[in-house]
């Protein structure tokens, strides 16, 4: 790989593997999502089919990620994402200068083909220099991460000041699964959100502004708001069907039966002390 660029960033790398510089050293946390990342790759060569999420709703939340980066984000600017995985947001946006870290080589060898410039290292010990990004994405990664506020405070840092971060966690999620004796995985979700929650972090703890959140809604048997005894998930498909007639019908249905599955989060990152302008925050459901 060419010489990285010091203006870019402020360590020097362990070691340089298939040309993709490594800045974490290997552990428990790192082997177990390189079995994720393996388990997930192969389900998708094989099958064609992520065996973690269903293609549509995967597809939906990103639509919803995408409108935000389009929204905050131009051509031309430097964007970051932590916790690229397969880069399919970045792909959408060839526009921009695209970076993304991960903690998965295999990953990451699949966000090189979009032409995104990688990384291996963690969200809480980023390699870039302070401010150097407009724009930095995090989805589908609070969750997972040992240490949440030094992961927040990491991905806060490289952005430049009156930058975005536009982040995406899991809504209010039942954790319960991860203990389960038979689940695969040691580490996954650690943790959960709300609207609530995710406000007090940034503009309490961080002392940023909070500028939107967004409930994601998708056709999911495990956020009806009423569950039903038998035939959810036919249900699930005729209500899908039945929204196919219009967007509007579809944005009904969804906010009448059921709960948002995701959360999207748009942070400012203003100068800190001032007061928080919080802006489309959800009512509990």
């Amino acid at each position: 790989m060419n010489k990285l660029d010091s203006r870019l960033y402020k360590a020097t790398p362990l070691r340089v593997e298939n040309g993709i510089p490594v800045f974490t050293k290997a552990d428990a946390y790192i082997a177990n999502y390189d079995r994720i990342a393996h388990d997930h790759l192969a389900a998708m060569r094989s099958h064609g089919i992520n065996p973690f999420i269903e293609e549509d709703i995967w597809r939906a939340l990103e639509e919803t990620t995408l409108t935000l980066i389009r929204r905050y984000g131009n051509a031309g600017m430097r964007v970051l994402d932590v916790g690229v995985g397969l880069a399919r947001l970045l792909r959408e946006v060839p526009e921009m200068h695209r970076y993304g870290v991960d903690i998965s080589l295999d990953y990451l060898s699949e966000a090189r083909t979009a032409g995104v410039e990688v990384a291996l290292a963690r969200a809480e010990a980023l390699p870039y220099h302070d401010g150097v990004f407009d724009l930095v994405v995090c989805t589908d990664v609070l969750e997972h991460v040992l240490d949440l506020n030094a992961a927040v405070a990491e991905v806060l840092r490289v952005l430049k000041p009156e930058g975005h971060l536009i982040a995406r966690v899991p809504d209010r999620e039942d954790l319960s699964p991860y203990l389960a004796p038979d689940y695969p995985y040691t580490f996954a979700h650690l943790r959960r959100f709300d609207a609530a929650e995710l406000t007090l972090l940034f503009s309490r703890v961080f002392e940023y502004d909070v500028v939107d959140i967004q409930p994601v809604f998708v056709f999911d048997d495990r956020k009806l708001r009423w569950p039903l005894r038998r035939g959810r998930t036919k249900m699930t498909v005729f209500l899908r069907h039945l929204s196919r007639l219009s967007a509007r019908l579809r944005q009904v249905v969804l906010q009448g039966l059921y709960l948002p599955l995701e959360l999207n989060v748009v942070v400012h990152k203003s100068s800190p002390g001032s007061d928080a302008r919080v802006k489309a925050v959800p009512a509990p459901h």
